[in-house]
């Protein structure tokens, strides 16, 4: 199954606090979070965020029943 999602802020969003900013992302392969001090893969990181928004477009929150 395909799922579009919007991929916007993906990599600048923390994947655990949400904050979103351009200085989270240091690095092309880093992510540390100016908020929290989350840190991680910048790709993991961003394809959890990825992942969460097709689970909202499928839950009935997202508007599918």
């Amino acid at each position: 199954m395909l799922i579009k999602v919007n991929p916007r802020y993906t990599s600048q969003t923390c994947f655990e606090c949400k904050h979103i900013a351009r200085r989270n992302r240091r690095t092309q392969a880093n992510f540390e979070c100016v908020e929290c001090r989350y840190v991680t893969n910048a790709d993991v990181n961003a394809a959890r965020n990825i992942l969460a928004a097709g689970h909202a477009v499928l839950s009935a929150e997202g508007g599918m029943r």
